[in-house]
């Protein structure tokens, strides 16, 4: 047999380094949803969109969520639509 009293001190240390990289992983998350929704409002408060006090609202009302499906249902649309058009700097 081995003898595993040599791996409870390292063991015991796991939990130390598996917390931070779970915190760094749910940090990532939260600040590229915090990035497209900033992007995702700027976009329905600046262009000549349908509906654009709805979709401003929305946004502004349900953050994360609301920014992933404006960007699925008008803004891959409007891109497409509008290639040509110059981005707001």
């Amino acid at each position: 047999m081995h003898d595993t009293s040599s791996l409870l001190p390292l063991l015991s240390f796991i939990p130390f380094l598996i917390f931070p990289l779970i915190w760094l992983f749910m940090m990532v998350i939260m600040v590229s949803g915090m990035v497209l929704w900033v992007f995702m409002l700027v976009h329905a408060a600046t262009h000549d969109i349908k509906d654009k006090t709805a979709w401003v609202v929305v946004l502004a009302l349900t953050t994360f969520i609301g920014a992933a499906i404006y960007y699925l249902a008008v803004k891959r649309p409007y891109d497409a639509e509008h290639p040509y058009l110059q981005r707001p700097v």
